[in-house]
């Protein structure tokens, strides 16, 4: 049963279509964040000013954000093609689970496997893209709330995600599943399910 059911869900993952939609998927969902960047730094700003606190988000997340994700392509190529011949990813969760083999053995099991090895390759390069882009982004944020110059904050950003906050590596993580559809479903979800 197990080995029908393998066939089967590869099957229909074997379609273009599929991986087209789960690649423009991806990419459209991590440049959206760009622009919802823009629009919470200026409803921070609006915050800000209403209630006198100070700013949690910045434009400059932008820049830093759209950096970090140009630095994760090669990471996220590198853990693609892991994924691709380990069959496994980089984190626990992905659409598709294999456990490192699947019920087909050898390399006919390798090539009823290839559609899902091919999206499971494609999710952790976007995810190693998000994930870096929001530590750069994070990295932005936690430098201009402590008050870091213009001059001073490139190397600030450097340090930081070099050596990333938990708050950092938590937030990157997280937004590596959601940019990718993988995150675990709201409580309204679970509802449903």
């Amino acid at each position: 049963a197990d080995k029908v059911y393998e066939v089967w869900v590869n099957a229909l993952l074997s379609w273009p279509k599929t991986h087209i939609v789960n690649v423009a998927g991806n990419t459209l969902t991590n440049l959206m964040r760009l622009p919802q960047r823009g629009v919470q730094a200026t409803i921070d700003i609006g915050r800000a000013a209403t209630t006198g606190k100070p700013r949690e988000v910045f434009f400059g997340e932008m820049a830093a954000d759209s950096f970090g994700m140009l630095q994760g392509l090669t990471e996220g190529a590198r853990l693609g093609l892991r994924a691709w011949k380990t069959e496994m990813p980089q984190q626990a969760i992905s659409k598709l689970e294999f456990g490192g083999g699947g019920a087909i053995g050898g390399k006919l099991g390798r090539a009823v496997r290839m559609p899902g090895r091919a999206l499971m390759a494609m999710d952790e390069f976007f995810k190693a893209i998000a994930q870096t882009g929001e530590t750069y982004a994070q990295a932005y944020r936690q430098a201009a709330k402590e008050g870091t110059r213009s001059m001073a904050l490139p190397g600030k950003i450097a340090d930081l995600v070099a050596k990333p906050t938990p708050i950092m590596v938590e937030k990157g993580a997280s937004e590596a599943l959601y940019r990718t559809f993988q995150a675990p479903l709201g409580a309204g979800g679970q509802a449903l399910f």
